[in-house]
This record gives C-alpha cells, structure tokens and sequence, in this order.
C-alpha cells in the first residue's frame, strides 16, 4: 500500500509487526482456514495476560458445572450399584414429594407381594439418619432377619451372628472415623450395640453405614411393624413384559406405594431432583458470567485492532473471513477453559473425595457424555460471547478504521 495515500503519515506498532503470508492463488478453502487458526492464536497470545484469564474464568464455570453434575451422577450410580450388588430387581416404597425420605408402611404388605407371581424372595428394609456416639447423623439401615440381603453382605473382619438382636454390622470407613474393631461396644440413638463384623461393599456410600437387625431398627424408631423399602427379588427368567405386569399388579392392589427400578427410584426422589435443578442452574449462571468474560476480552481485542482489521479488509479479506476469525479466538478461548476446567474437575472431586471429613461421603462419576456436554456448552457459550465483537469487526469501514492508531 501505497502510505503516501492514506492520511497517516507513520505506520502503527501492530501493523508494522503484522506478517501476512500470502496464500498461492491456488490454495483451498482448507489451507485458508488453517492460516486463519494460527493467526487467530498469534492475536490471543498478544495478550497472554488477558487471555489466560478470560480462559480461566470460563474453566472455572465448566468445573464447577462439571464437579457438581459429577458427583450428581456419582452417587446415582453407587444407589444403583448398591441394589443391584445386594440382589434386588425391583424396589417397593412410599414415596412423598414433601420429604426426601420415604414415609414408612405396614411390614406385611411384603408377605402379600411374596406370593405374586415371578417373585422369588422379598426383604423388608428400614432406613434412616441417626446420631452414632455423638457424631454427625450416619445411614443406618435395618435388614430383615433371615432376608436374601444378608447373603450378599461381604464382610472383612467378623462374624454373621443372626440370633442377636443388638448385633450391628459397620462399613470399614464408618469403622475407620468410629475407631471400631469387631467385638467393640457401638451407641446408637442412647443404645449399645455389639459390632459383629466389618463390612466392605463397592459403594462408598453404604461403607460409611451401619447395618442392623430390622427389629432392633424399628425398636429404636418406634416404628414397629413398619418399613419403608422393599426389597424384590424376581426369578431369573423373568422377561421385561413379566416385570412391567408385576409392577403393575403391586401399584394397582397397594394404592400410594410405586415399584420401580432402583435408577428409577434415585431420579424421581425429591433430594437428586433438587439437587440436579440446583447443580444445573447454577451452573447455567456461572457459564454466563464466563461467556460475559470472553465478548469482554474479544471486543478489547477488537476495538484495539481497528486499523489492523481495517488494513485487512482493505487488502481483500472478506468480512466473512474476517467474522471467521473473531470467532475463532473467541473458540479458542473457551475450549482452553473447557478443557482445564474438566481436569479441575476431576482432580478437585478425587481430591474432596479422599479428604479426611469428606471421606466416603463423595463420590464423583464423569462418563464420556458428560464430557461431550461440557466441551458443546463450551463451544455454544465461546460462539454466543464473540458474535458481538465478530459482528462489531465486520462492521468497520476500512477507510475510517484505518485513520485510528493503536
């Protein structure tokens, strides 16, 4: 370009640093596209400063999304892992959208559904939080004597002792933050109990639980003759159509209860409803104030670059391409926060989880789809937060952007 036509009489710091390297006529839209990602990377590191910290902002609202919706998912998975380790095909409750546990009912409700067709054994269940020698409230599940359920409980040190009606049985992390070995004295809710094993499942959560007779349950509750859980067992050529009638059987004779899967079950409890909305919602908030961040930092970018974009579109880009770019940069930057975000996540909930007081109490779980969804959101989000200043580049008259120095 000929300066002795443009009214400026000196050329600007950034447009004597520009280097353009001129495509061949015969180069693709490929190779275009290729020149357009690494000048779209020079542009963010100008400014690594700005850049790392509009990247870490967006990382922070993709791990907090990802922890939380992790360890949503965690714990879905250990509640189902639980039943279908113990046995249990279908799950019979009470369930009340006012409490996040289930409301109790009559024990013999289970004797009835036992001669059903297809089902091969029923176990009746209590459980409940309760304070354990004064510290913070535990799981505590009360068991069926004689049930299916105590067939499947691993134990590592100890003894089944079913006679006994003050035998308690405690997850090895309980056992660990208790400081309880078998034969030890347990005080549960001003009782004492004898712990007759030590027990170690998949599920960190029933590790951090103690197991005891039904009867002493209900003892302690006041509850007796009552549940509220059941616990089926199908025969094991039950087909999906066979379960689907049995459900339907139990809900249709015993008004008010619902039978249903154990997945089932975690997703319409009114504790992982809330708790999911919550997770969801926040982070939709802190995903938008990371989006503000990037259209902040990507319009500086701009309105500092004026003449350089003006130059640009002077020599031939298109404002197409021009667009092309801005949004790049603005990809760029998200996708970086998306990715450091993730591993954040990750190694932030493996940290929280094997944190002494959280110990057994977090588990997180981040499947690939998980992953995908963070990584689109990102990219939704990148794209929203640079079509303003996109819009705002194409915008420009190259003459008058031109006369602008930065």
């Amino acid at each position: 370009i000929n300066g002795k036509s443009w009214p400026f009489a000196k050329p600007c710091g950034s447009l004597r640093n520009l280097r353009l390297k001129e495509a061949p006529q015969t180069s693709g839209a490929g190779h275009r596209d290729m020149n357009l990602s690494g000048l779209a990377w020079r542009n963010l590191a100008r400014r690594p400063a700005r850049s790392l910290l509009t990247s870490s902002g967006i990382g922070l609202a993709i791990a907090f999304a990802v922890s939380t919706l992790g360890v949503a998912q965690g714990f879905r998975k250990t509640f189902v892992d639980g039943y279908a380790s113990l046995g249990t095909h279908m799950i019979v409750s009470k369930v009340s959208r006012n409490s996040p546990l289930p409301k109790p009912f009559d024990q013999s409700i289970g004797t009835a559904i036992a001669q059903m067709p297809h089902v091969e054994a029923v176990s009746g269940m209590y459980w409940d939080l309760m304070s354990i020698e004064g510290a913070p409230s535990r799981v505590v599940f009360g068991w069926e004597r004689g049930s299916f359920r105590w067939k499947f409980l691993p134990l590592t040190a100890g003894s089944l002792e079913p006679d006994r009606q003050d035998a308690a049985y405690v997850g090895i992390l309980a056992a660990a933050a208790l400081g309880k070995n078998p034969g030890d004295q347990l005080e549960i809710e001003s009782r004492r109990f004898l712990v007759a094993g030590l027990f170690e499942k998949s599920s960190p959560i029933d590790n951090s639980a103690v197991i005891l007779p039904l009867d002493a349950m209900q003892d302690i509750l006041g509850q007796h003759g009552k549940i509220n859980f059941l616990n089926i067992r199908l025969r094991p050529e039950t087909t999906t159509g066979e379960f689907e009638l049995l459900r339907s059987k139990i809900q249709l004779r015993f008004r008010g209860l619902r039978a249903c899967r154990a997945d089932e079950l975690f997703s319409e409890s009114v504790g992982a409803q809330a708790a999911m909305a919550m997770s969801i919602g926040v982070s939709f908030f802190a995903l938008c104030i990371g989006t503000l961040g990037v259209m902040n930092s990507v319009l500086m970018s701009v309105t500092e670059r004026r003449a350089e974009i003006g130059l640009l579109l002077a020599i031939g880009w298109g404002r197409r391409r021009v667009l092309r770019m801005i949004l790049a940069e603005s990809l760029l930057l998200s996708l970086l926060g998306a990715a450091a975000g993730i591993l954040t996540a990750i190694a932030g909930v493996c940290l929280l989880a094997n944190f002494g007081p959280l110990s057994g109490k977090i588990v997180g779980d981040f499947p690939a789809a998980l992953v995908v969804a963070a990584i689109t959101g990102a990219t939704l989000f990148g794209l929203i937060g640079g079509i303003i200043p996109a819009l705002h580049a194409v915008s420009l008259n190259p003459s008058t952007a031109l006369r602008h120095e930065i």
